[in-house]
C-alpha cells in the first residue's frame, strides 16, 4: 500500500513538474515577444461591425510568422482588449482584458479611467489549452464542461486569427 501511495504521489509530482516547466516556457516566450515588438512587423485593421462602438485588430509578425495578435473592442459600457501569442504557429497564451466603464461614453460624467477590470488567462501546449485562470482568479479544472466549450471556442478562434494575419492584413 505504502509502493501504491509513493507511486501516486510521485506521478502527480511529475506531472506538476511538466505543468510547471510548460508555464515557464510559455512565460518566457510572452517577455521575449513583448520585448521584441519594435522587431516585428505591425499590421492594423479596422473592425467596424455594427454591433459595438467599433475597435481595432493590430498584428505582430516576425517573417512569415505571427508572433502576437491584440483585438480591442469598444462598446458604450465599456472596451475589451484580447492578447493572442503564438508560436510556431499555434496559440500558446491568451490575455483578456475587460473594462466596465462606471458610466456609459454618452454621460456627461463619464471618465474612461473610472473601471471595473476583469482578466482571464488562458495557456495552450501543443493546441490544447493545459491552463485557465478566470476573472476571480479560480483555475478551472480541464474537465468542466465550460472549460472544454472554451477551449475548442479559442483555438477555432486564435487559428483564424492567425490566418486571417497572415493572408489579410496586408498593408
Amino acid at each position: 500500500m505504502k509502493t501504491l501511495c509513493f507511486i501516486l504521489a510521485f506521478n502527480i509530482w511529475i506531472l506538476t513538474y511538466q505543468e510547471n516547466e510548460v508555464l515557464k516556457n510559455i512565460r518566457s516566450k510572452y517577455s521575449e515577444i513583448n520585448a521584441n515588438l519594435n522587431m516585428y512587423k505591425r499590421i492594423k485593421k479596422d473592425i467596424i461591425d455594427g454591433m459595438g462602438e467599433g475597435g481595432n485588430i493590430v498584428g505582430y509578425l516576425y517573417k512569415d510568422s505571427v508572433k502576437l495578435v491584440i483585438e480591442t473592442n469598444y462598446w458604450e459600457s465599456g472596451k475589451e482588449r484580447t492578447e493572442y501569442y503564438y508560436d510556431k504557429g499555434a496559440p500558446i497564451f491568451v490575455y483578456n482584458l475587460k473594462y466596465h466603464y462606471k458610466r456609459p461614453i454618452y454621460d456627461s460624467a463619464f471618465n474612461s479611467n473610472e473601471y471595473v477590470l476583469e482578466e482571464e488567462r488562458y495557456y495552450f501546449n501543443n493546441k490544447k489549452m493545459i491552463k485557465w485562470i478566470d476573472n476571480k482568479k479560480n483555475n478551472i479544472v480541464s474537465t468542466n464542461s465550460k472549460f472544454i466549450q472554451t477551449e475548442k471556442r479559442l483555438l477555432e478562434y486564435t487559428l483564424g486569427l492567425i490566418e486571417d494575419a497572415s493572408n489579410n492584413f496586408k498593408e
